[in-house]
Order: C-alpha cells, then structure tokens, then sequence
C-alpha cells in the first residue's frame, strides 16, 4: 500500500538579517522522499498552516511542489500514513479553528498571551492524535518535538544548508520511529 509522510516544516520568517531566526510552523503532507522528483513541478505535497494575513490568522491549505522553497529550513518526519488516510487527515486538518482567542495561547516575552502557527500545529498534532491516527503520545511532550525542529533549522542555518531548491533538508523525529 502507498505510504505519505507527515511533516512538521519549519519556514525561516525572519524579517531582517540582523536579528535572531524567527520560525513559520506548517504540516506537510507529502510522498516519501525516494517518490519525489526536485525538478518536477508537480504539487505532489500539500501544505497546512494558519498564516498572517492583514492583521488577521487565517488557516491555508495549498497543494505545493516537493522542492524547497528558499525559506523553508527543515522538515521533521513525525509520522507516515497509508494513502486511504489522507482523505481523513485533510477533513481533520481543515476543520482544526484558527482561535487568537482560544486556550491554547503562549505567553510571550512579556507575560501577554498570544496565539500563533505554532499553536495551531500543535493543536492539528492534537487532532490526528484524537481521531487515532497519529500517535501523539509516542511524539513526547510537543515542546520537546518543536525544540527538536527549532535546534535542525538552527543548524540549517549555521551551516549554510538553506540555500537553492531541490529536496528540504529533512530528518525523522527520533520518537516518531514505527
């Protein structure tokens, strides 16, 4: 049976050189990397992400290319689905609430409460773990997960790894392994 992979990706959102790597939050569903072709344009992969548009969060789906953009980082590996599952997996994805408002919100450096892409990952994570088809627990604590990721696309960075296209630098989440 057909395997797709699910991704946690890490975009470089920073606005300037001269400050510190701020990070976008996306899922990514896409076909193994022995599937993928970087010189097809083909939009084998789909992306799912809340994303800041005029002030405003506001949840994408868009069918991408498996190459890399010139800001995405890393993508994580944190788990693998059979093909009949991506129908389920984008009605659970679709319906996850952009809520600025909700629960789930961090608090920032100043001790305000606010609610990002992060947050709606973490709360898509939740989802897939909820319906049984990811196991969220064998993930750990989400913020060792993100951590993970932030620490890659730091070293994505460091190393000079994020430039030109062809297939993102990707690795498999440790506690992600079947």
């Amino acid at each position: 049976m057909a395997k797709v992979h699910l991704y946690l990706v890490s975009y470089d959102d920073t606005k300037s050189p001269s400050h510190d790597l701020r990070i976008h939050w996306a899922l990514l569903l896409a076909p193994p990397p022995t599937q993928e072709d970087p010189r097809s344009f083909a939009r084998t992969s789909t992306r799912y992400h809340a994303t800041r548009r005029g002030g405003y969060w506001a949840f994408e789906r868009r069918a991408v290319e498996c190459v890399r953009s010139p800001a995405m980082l890393a993508r994580v590996r944190v788990g693998t689905l059979d093909a009949r599952e991506v129908a389920e997996v984008d009605r659970i994805l679709c319906a996850v609430p952009v809520d600025e408002g909700g629960e789930g919100r961090k608090e920032n450096e100043f001790g305000e409460r606010e609610w990002d892409c992060r947050v709606w990952v973490e709360d898509a994570l939740r989802a897939l773990g909820e319906a049984g088809i990811l196991n969220v627990k064998r993930l750990g604590h989400l913020d060792d997960l993100f951590g993970f990721t932030q620490r890659f696309s730091e070293g994505v960075v460091r190393k000079g790894l994020n430039v030109g296209y062809g297939l993102p630098t990707t690795v498999e989440y440790p506690q992600a392994r079947t």
